[in-house]
Protein backbone atom coordinates (compact mmCIF):
# COMPACT_ATOMS: atom_id res chain seq x y z
CA UNK A 1 0.00 0.00 0.00
CA UNK A 2 0.92 3.78 -0.76
CA UNK A 3 1.52 6.49 1.49
CA UNK A 4 -1.33 8.32 2.90
CA UNK A 5 -1.68 11.23 2.13
CA UNK A 6 -3.64 14.65 3.95
CA UNK A 7 -5.66 17.03 2.33
CA UNK A 8 -7.68 19.78 3.99
CA UNK A 9 -10.96 17.49 3.02
CA UNK A 10 -9.35 14.21 3.97
CA UNK A 11 -7.20 11.78 2.89
CA UNK A 12 -6.26 9.64 -0.37
CA UNK A 13 -3.74 6.90 -1.14
CA UNK A 14 -2.81 5.32 -4.31
CA UNK A 15 -3.07 1.37 -4.31
CA UNK A 16 -1.76 0.73 -7.85
CA UNK A 17 -0.21 2.75 -10.73
CA UNK A 18 0.71 1.91 -14.26
CA UNK A 19 2.35 4.44 -16.09
CA UNK A 20 2.64 2.06 -19.18
CA UNK A 21 -1.21 0.53 -19.08
CA UNK A 22 -2.14 4.64 -18.22
CA UNK A 23 -4.05 4.12 -15.00
CA UNK A 24 -4.09 4.61 -11.24
CA UNK A 25 -6.25 3.18 -8.32
CA UNK A 26 -6.64 5.36 -5.62
CA UNK A 27 -8.50 5.28 -1.99
CA UNK A 28 -10.00 8.54 -0.62
CA UNK A 29 -11.59 9.26 2.52
CA UNK A 30 -13.77 12.71 2.83
CA UNK A 31 -14.55 13.85 5.94
CA UNK A 32 -18.08 15.33 7.28
CA UNK A 33 -18.78 18.30 5.85
CA UNK A 34 -15.96 18.36 3.66
CA UNK A 35 -15.59 18.14 -0.21
CA UNK A 36 -13.95 17.90 -3.60
CA UNK A 37 -13.74 21.01 -4.28
CA UNK A 38 -15.81 22.20 -8.48
CA UNK A 39 -13.09 20.93 -10.80
CA UNK A 40 -11.65 19.24 -13.84
CA UNK A 41 -9.35 17.06 -15.19
CA UNK A 42 -8.02 17.57 -18.98
CA UNK A 43 -6.02 14.39 -19.41
CA UNK A 44 -7.97 11.90 -17.40
CA UNK A 45 -10.98 10.24 -16.98
CA UNK A 46 -12.51 8.85 -13.25
CA UNK A 47 -14.48 6.32 -11.94
CA UNK A 48 -15.60 6.80 -8.40
CA UNK A 49 -16.99 3.42 -6.40
CA UNK A 50 -18.71 4.49 -2.93
CA UNK A 51 -17.47 2.09 -0.75
CA UNK A 52 -19.23 3.63 2.74
CA UNK A 53 -20.75 7.33 3.43
CA UNK A 54 -22.90 9.29 1.69
CA UNK A 55 -22.55 12.37 -0.32
CA UNK A 56 -24.23 15.05 -2.84
CA UNK A 57 -22.37 14.78 -6.73
CA UNK A 58 -22.73 17.15 -9.68
CA UNK A 59 -21.40 17.33 -12.63
CA UNK A 60 -21.21 19.49 -15.77
CA UNK A 61 -20.53 17.74 -19.49
CA UNK A 62 -18.75 20.10 -22.16
CA UNK A 63 -21.59 19.62 -24.51
CA UNK A 64 -24.72 20.06 -21.94
CA UNK A 65 -23.74 24.16 -21.87
CA UNK A 66 -24.03 25.04 -17.90
CA UNK A 67 -26.50 22.27 -17.21
CA UNK A 68 -25.33 20.84 -14.24
CA UNK A 69 -26.65 17.00 -12.85
CA UNK A 70 -26.92 16.39 -9.11
CA UNK A 71 -27.29 13.05 -7.42
CA UNK A 72 -27.16 11.75 -4.41
CA UNK A 73 -24.55 8.71 -3.94
CA UNK A 74 -23.64 6.23 -1.14
CA UNK A 75 -22.66 2.43 -0.70
CA UNK A 76 -23.12 0.93 -3.87
CA UNK A 77 -23.15 3.29 -6.17
CA UNK A 78 -20.22 3.76 -8.82
CA UNK A 79 -20.02 7.36 -10.96
CA UNK A 80 -17.91 7.97 -13.85
CA UNK A 81 -16.68 11.04 -16.01
CA UNK A 82 -14.68 11.86 -18.42
CA UNK A 83 -11.76 14.50 -18.87
CA UNK A 84 -13.51 18.67 -19.20
CA UNK A 85 -16.54 17.12 -17.15
CA UNK A 86 -16.42 19.81 -14.17
CA UNK A 87 -17.25 17.71 -11.12
CA UNK A 88 -17.40 18.20 -6.93
CA UNK A 89 -18.13 15.88 -4.38
CA UNK A 90 -19.45 16.93 -1.02
CA UNK A 91 -19.58 14.50 2.45
CA UNK A 92 -23.20 15.25 3.91
CA UNK A 93 -23.48 12.40 5.82
CA UNK A 94 -22.11 12.12 9.64
CA UNK A 95 -19.64 9.70 8.66
CA UNK A 96 -16.66 9.52 6.64
CA UNK A 97 -17.43 9.14 2.77
CA UNK A 98 -14.70 6.54 2.08
CA UNK A 99 -14.49 5.90 -2.36
CA UNK A 100 -12.09 3.85 -4.31
CA UNK A 101 -11.08 5.77 -7.59
CA UNK A 102 -9.92 4.58 -10.59
CA UNK A 103 -8.24 7.06 -12.91
CA UNK A 104 -7.37 6.29 -16.85
CA UNK A 105 -5.56 8.51 -19.25
CA UNK A 106 -1.96 9.81 -20.41
CA UNK A 107 -1.00 11.76 -17.51
CA UNK A 108 -2.42 11.20 -14.22
CA UNK A 109 -0.48 13.43 -11.93
CA UNK A 110 -1.73 15.79 -9.02
CA UNK A 111 -1.72 18.52 -11.38
CA UNK A 112 -4.08 17.87 -14.22
CA UNK A 113 -6.76 19.20 -12.25
CA UNK A 114 -8.25 22.61 -12.50
CA UNK A 115 -10.19 24.13 -9.86
CA UNK A 116 -13.21 26.84 -10.03
CA UNK A 117 -13.78 27.06 -5.99
CA UNK A 118 -10.88 27.67 -2.93
CA UNK A 119 -10.76 24.96 -0.28
CA UNK A 120 -12.45 27.33 3.23
CA UNK A 121 -10.25 28.19 6.23
CA UNK A 122 -13.62 27.21 8.51
CA UNK A 123 -15.05 24.74 7.20
CA UNK A 124 -18.13 24.45 9.41
CA UNK A 125 -18.98 27.76 8.49
CA UNK A 126 -19.09 27.12 4.68
CA UNK A 127 -20.65 23.85 5.01
CA UNK A 128 -23.42 26.38 7.20
CA UNK A 129 -23.59 28.78 4.77
CA UNK A 130 -24.16 26.49 1.61
CA UNK A 131 -27.02 24.76 3.08
CA UNK A 132 -28.80 28.12 3.64
CA UNK A 133 -28.44 28.53 0.05
CA UNK A 134 -29.51 24.91 -0.74
CA UNK A 135 -32.70 24.92 -2.69
CA UNK A 136 -35.59 21.57 -2.08
CA UNK A 137 -33.40 19.86 -4.86
CA UNK A 138 -30.69 20.14 -2.96
CA UNK A 139 -28.70 22.23 -5.26
CA UNK A 140 -27.02 25.75 -3.81
CA UNK A 141 -28.58 29.04 -5.56
CA UNK A 142 -25.65 30.78 -7.07
CA UNK A 143 -23.21 28.71 -6.57
CA UNK A 144 -22.13 27.25 -10.05
CA UNK A 145 -21.52 30.79 -11.38
CA UNK A 146 -18.35 30.63 -12.94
Amino acid sequence: MGKVIKRKWGTYEVLKEDKDLEYKVKILTILPKRFLCDQLHRHRSETWCIVSGSGRFSQLQPDRGSSFEYSHVSEGDVVEFYDGWRHRLENDGKIPLVLVEIQEGRYLEEDDIVRFEDYPDDWDEAFDKREENRNSSGVIHGYYEN
